[in-house]
């Protein structure tokens, strides 16, 4: 049961025996987001999406996070790892932090220093869909990526699945870089001045 799951249940302040986790620190599981079980992870297409409600946040916003089955075969998934990373830095560490919406299902975990950095499944329960809130920091990056490992069962497993990337506000827009100097200027400048001079050398 708990023991082949690869993830730290925490229940009630009672943590779960997990193979490599005899410390109850889920450091290890939220940083590769491996599971500590089965050959690999699968080398078919994963049947599940990750989808938010929006492209792009300020610090103070709430991002709703979908997890779900999306394959024309009904599929389920019974454990999950939900972060978000500084994008295009899959090895940063996690950025913001979780509220959950199905406490029953799901679970908040500490990965790093940040409380409720992780979302992970509570039980073992075949789950079509999954929802959790994202709350991004007060200095977040530019491009935040949302990663997923889903696991449907013991050895059928899906890791660090790239979901969609949501933007800061006015971080989408390309950078803006100062206008080149007129180099057309100064010729026309000085060419009626030049011929100015000529003119009244002429009259002379």
């Amino acid at each position: 049961m708990w023991r082949s799951w690869f993830l730290v249940a925490v229940l009630t302040g009672s943590v779960f025996p997990v193979s490599g986790f005899s410390n109850g620190k889920v450091t290890a599981a939220c940083g590769n987001m491996m599971p500590r079980h089965g050959d690999g992870p699968s080398p078919a297409p994963p049947p599940f999406s990750i989808t938010v409600d929006t492209a792009s946040f300020t610090p103070g916003d709430n991002i709703t996070v979908t997890l779900q089955e999306a394959s024309s075969t009904p599929t389920y998934f019974k454990g999950f790892l939900i972060e978000a990373r500084d994008a295009g830095k899959p090895n940063s560490p996690t950025v913001g932090s979780f509220l959950l919406t199905d406490p029953q299902e799901s679970q908040l975990l500490q990965c790093g220093h940040t409380q409720g950095s992780g979302v992970s499944h509570r039980r073992d329960s075949r789950k079509t869909r999954i929802q959790a809130v994202w709350e991004p920091p007060n200095n977040p990056p530019q491009r935040v990526q949302f990663l997923v490992t889903v696991l449907r069962e013991y050895k059928v497993f899906w890791v660090k699945m790239e979901g969609p990337v949501v933007s800061l506000h006015g971080a989408t827009a390309a950078p803006s870089t100062p206008a080149p100097p007129p180099t057309s200027s100064p010729p026309p400048l000085s060419e009626p001045v030049s011929h100015h001079h000529k003119h009244n050398d002429n009259t002379r």
